[in-house]
């Protein structure tokens, strides 16, 4: 497929996962922008990739609104997307003991609407 040029988001595109997903993106001629709570290391990978950061919290709607179209207007509409943002901690899933980790790790405090 070829992807050169077209504008793409990766969330969570500061480190790990997210972070491979945009370097290799970018390889392949996407213009990238990485959505991430994580300035230091956002703003470094998105100028390793000649691509742009913005500090984003997944969870808030107007946050990733506000993102998106300062992403459209530099890189123009995004036509990929992929999401690597989360809020776990890295351990497994089913411990030596044969029970599963805490599923409070998973949940974030509810905003009001």
């Amino acid at each position: 497929m070829d992807i050169q040029g077209l504008s793409a988001i990766v969330t969570g595109g500061a480190s790990g996962l997210g972070e491979a997903t945009a370097r290799r993106l970018a390889k392949a001629g996407a213009k990238v922008t990485i959505f991430d709570m994580n300035s230091e290391s956002g703003t470094q990978v998105a100028a390793d990739i000649k691509g742009r950061f913005e500090n984003v919290d997944v969870t808030s709607e107007e946050n990733v609104i506000n993102a998106l179209e300062t992403s459209a207007a530099a890189h123009g509409e995004a036509r990929i997307l992929i999401n690597c943002a989360g809020i776990a901690i890295g351990e497994k899933t089913v411990g030596r003991e044969n029970v599963p980790h805490d599923y409070a790790r998973f949940k974030k405090p509810s905003k009001s609407i």
